[in-house]
């Protein structure tokens, strides 16, 4: 497999973290259109100059069991895209800790026990992962 950064991460639980993100923004710290690309935009920017980096510091037996287990890439995905998205929030849109607690306590609506049953899998480790 080839070793690009976006085969380093499983694309189906970036989409779904992306997703709830966004719709936590926007429906209950009511960010309009403007705020949400923002936000985006800060967010694939951090997010792309991490993932390069961890690609080109990581070992090379990290980047192998990455590359060839989706169990890996799984975990890694939802570690790696909640820390991004916890700093773009501190440090960007200056959440504050209550803010930030606010914000994990909504993914579980999202993601977590009191979610739907058809919740993906990724979307309950995502709030799992937030606030580690």
């Amino acid at each position: 497999m080839k070793n690009t950064p976006m085969t380093l991460i499983d694309r189906m639980t970036f989409r779904e973290i992306v997703r709830i993100s966004c719709a936590i923004l926007r429906n209950n710290f009511f960010y309009g259109d403007d705020l949400l690309k923002k936000f985006l935009a800060i967010f694939i920017d951090e997010f792309s100059s991490a993932l390069v980096h961890f690609r080109d510091t990581a070992e090379k037996r990290t980047i192998s069991n990455l590359l060839y287990s989706y169990e890996a890439r799984f975990t890694f995905t939802c570690y790696f895209q909640s820390k991004i998205i916890r700093d773009v929030l501190i440090y960007d849109f200056d959440f504050s800790e209550k803010e930030l607690q606010a914000f994990e306590n909504i993914v579980s609506k999202y993601a977590g026990d009191n979610a739907n049953e058809d919740q993906s899998r990724c979307a309950r480790t995502y709030y799992r992962k937030f606030s580690q």
